[in-house]
């Protein structure tokens, strides 16, 4: 095919081993075997180029960029036959250019499931399998051994050569071996063919070739950028890298992704940089060499502790995704921050590793990391035990994030602390303080104890205006009266989580109101209500990436959906449910002994009408759901139920009656009428109406005749 395109044929032209721009003609010419008598090599050979049809490649451009330049611009006007392919780390930026960038070989994701036939799918493991079995005796690709050349190839960016240097260390090392040496990749990986031109037979010597073609301004900050752990935007590079000595950041920035030392990447949050992580480790070097290594990791991670500053005081408002998505991609980097923190002796450093991971309760909780977020808020009380404000403030976050782990003690033992400390807490925190124990004393199944908690804490917060306070007291509270059956109260009080989440533009909180809506909806019988109001909150938590709300939604569906009589659709909600609770690190359990005693009852009942076969199937065939599929099933879901004019409890086995009900069937069963009854109970008489309809619906009678027969038979409650 080559042939039949480009008739004179494809010459291949390396120039390695030029060290002069004005030699680039004459290596073209000794490729294509010319010789001309005249020493204007250049226009003799443009003229005899004029007339071909031929493909010539110039092979390592980027240190002679400025020949190359010239002599394919000069050859391009004269000669429209001849076409060339450059490869080189850095684009000719001459007129008709088209750039095609190189990768790095693919290797696998960190959380493949990796076996030997999967090799072929990773061109990483491919090149080291070939290069490591021609040389030696000991090394075998296997089931057992792909993980580790998945990390080794991972370790080493998927670059050729380092995968080469490293196949060749494995003459004489294991692959496990090689693995615990390769974080000094530029000592391990030396040695190469003697034959090869001198930047490619180390991996040092090559990092070098390129940082020597980079100017004073490019090197440094190539130095300055190997302070940032795998990528930056450009607002972090403005505020870290730049000073008064250095050229404008942006220009210099643009050199070095047009050198290829950075790569860009899309992302939600825009663009970011990103050095492979051989460069990165070569720019640590150079910065430790240059004195600046301190400065700049102390600016490093100032910089973070401001911008998590920021982010958690503008994530209560809108665009609560972009916040999230945007703290979740510098995770990294806040790791780093912490670190450089919490390894200072300076007691203010350590004040403000303490104000950082607690500032960053956001990611923890809301963006999935529990145990990280659990790890490093120990990390920074335990170094720093001295009482401050930074303190109170890292324990009741703490107390956060181990009360949706489970751990209940840990949870008490942070907050009796914290009101040991309340001299060293405002009245801001001292409200959060009392958030927290209310919600302690809901997941113990208190709920008396959780109400007084949750009220005193939605007061303080108004006074002090803390949206995030009052929300996330408010919808909790709303859920406690909904477990203790006093539905009226729960509706008032979601209906003000609603609109406090509507004004300043909050989704969080919101869905998880609508979540509280689902399970009032469900203690009265209102089915297809529950099953609104928990798609709605569906459509707020998933583009939040929200897993903890997911999950609970699911919870509440499943409930739901058994309580209809829809026991296929409970289990396939319930195995969900399951699954996702193991990537959020944590179980239902852990909110408590009424949430999961309805998980168990629709579980059991599920399973009583499925049979244990078909309810497992259910689950099983949800495991392996991915997002779309999880999508599209939960809107078919939405559809068959609004589809559904009467959804109703199927179930022969009776379901409980909340508190308020109760009152009221034993007031009927009293002889009263609705009119009395909302006077005895102060509520009014649609109210009461409504109470007797659901009471009918869920015993399911057809008339207060049966209600009262009923309520006569049971220990009175009024």
């Amino acid at each position: 095919m080559l042939d039949s395109e480009v008739p004179d044929g494809a010459w291949f032209v390396s120039l390695a081993h030029l060290t002069d721009p004005a030699q680039v003609a004459q290596a073209v010419v000794n490729a294509l075997a010319m010789k001309f008598s005249t020493t204007n090599v250049v226009d003799h050979l443009v003229a005899s180029l004029m007339d071909r049809d031929m493909l010539v490649v110039l092979d390592n451009c980027e240190h002679v960029l400025s020949g190359c330049q010239a002599f394919v611009a000069r050859v391009l006007s004269m000669a429209p036959g001849v076409r060339f392919l450059t490869a080189s780390r850095q684009a000719l930026g001459i007129s008709g250019e088209r750039v095609v960038e190189v990768r790095p070989l693919v290797a696998p994701d960190p959380d493949a499931a990796l076996r030997v036939q999967d090799a072929s799918r990773y061109p990483a493991i491919q090149l080291l399998d070939e290069r490591a079995s021609a040389i030696s005796s000991h090394y075998r690709l296997t089931d057992e051994s792909i993980d580790l050349v998945a990390q080794l190839v991972r370790r080493l960016d998927g670059l050729p050569l380092a995968i080469e240097l490293a196949a060749a260390r494995l003459r004489s090392l294991s692959l496990r071996e090689l693995l615990e040496r390769v974080s000094d990749r530029f000592r391990i990986l030396g040695g190469g063919d003697p034959t090869d031109l001198p930047q490619h037979r180390t991996l040092r010597a090559l990092v070098e070739w390129s940082h020597e073609l980079c100017s004073p301004d490019e090197q440094r900050l190539w130095a300055r950028m190997s302070v940032f752990t795998e990528s930056t935007d450009l607002a972090s590079v403005e505020a870290i890298c730049a000073d008064h000595e250095s050229t404008d950041v942006v220009d210099t920035l643009d050199a070095l992704v047009a050198k290829s030392i950075l790569i860009t990447e899309t992302t939600p949050c825009g663009l970011r940089y990103r050095m492979l992580e051989s460069i990165s480790e070569y720019g640590r070097e150079r910065l430790h060499a240059r004195g600046e290594e301190q400065t700049l990791r102390h600016r490093h991670r100032e910089h973070f502790l401001e911008l998590a500053n920021r982010a958690g005081a503008a994530f209560w408002g809108p665009d609560q995704a972009r916040h999230l998505a945007h703290l979740t991609t510098e995770l990294p980097n806040f790791g780093t921050a912490l670190d450089s923190f919490g390894g200072d002796d300076d007691k203010q450093a350590q004040r403000n590793a303490l104000a950082l991971a607690a500032r960053l309760r956001i990611l923890w909780v809301m963006g999935g990391h529990l145990q990280e977020g659990r790890r490093r808020l120990e990390q920074a009380l335990a170094a720093h035990t001295t009482a401050c404000p930074e303190r109170v403030e890292a324990l009741w976050s703490c107390a956060w994030v181990a009360l949706l782990q489970g751990d209940q003690d840990a949870t008490r033992d942070r907050l009796d602390e914290c009101a040991s400390l309340k001299a060293a807490a405002d009245p801001h925190t001292r409200s959060f303080c009392a958030t927290w124990q209310g919600s302690l004393a809901l997941f113990q199944g208190d709920l008396d104890a959780a109400v007084e908690h949750f009220t005193a804490a939605a007061a303080g917060h108004r006074t002090e205006g803390s949206a995030e306070g009052l929300l996330m007291s408010l919808f909790q509270l709303a859920l406690t009266h909904a477990l203790l059956g006093n539905p009226t109260e729960a509706h008032r009080l979601c209906d003000e989580a609603v609109a406090g989440s509507t004004t300043i533009g909050d989704d969080w909180a919101h869905s998880y109101a609508l979540w509280t809506r689902a399970h009032v909806a469900v203690a009265e019988g209102r089915l297809e209500d529950a099953i609104t109001a928990g798609c709605q909150s569906l459509e707020l938590s998933m583009p939040l990436d929200n897993q903890l709300g997911i999950v609970l939604v699911f919870e509440v569906l499943a409930v739901a959906s058994v309580a209809a009589g829809r026991h296929h659709e409970g289990a396939t909600l319930l195995g969900l449910a399951e699954t996702a609770w193991r990537k959020v690190g944590t179980d239902l359990q852990a909110f408590g002994p009424q949430l999961a005693n309805l998980r168990g009852q629709a579980a059991a009942r599920a399973r009583a009408a499925l049979g244990a076969a078909k309810f497992q199937q259910a689950h099983r065939e949800a495991a392996g759901f991915n997002y779309a599929q999880v999508c599209t099933y939960l809107d078919i879901l939405a559809r068959t139920y609004s589809d559904d004019a009467d959804v109703a409890p199927a179930s022969p086995e009776p379901i409980t009656l909340t508190r308020r009900e109760r009152e009221v069937a034993a007031l009927v069963g009293k002889g009263l009428s609705n009119r009395d009854i909302a006077a005895r109970l102060v509520l009014s008489h649609r109210t009461v109406e409504g109470h007797v309809e659901h009471i009918l619906a869920k015993l399911g009678f057809r008339s207060r005749a049966e209600i009262a027969v009923w309520a006569t038979t049971r220990e009175p409650t009024t």
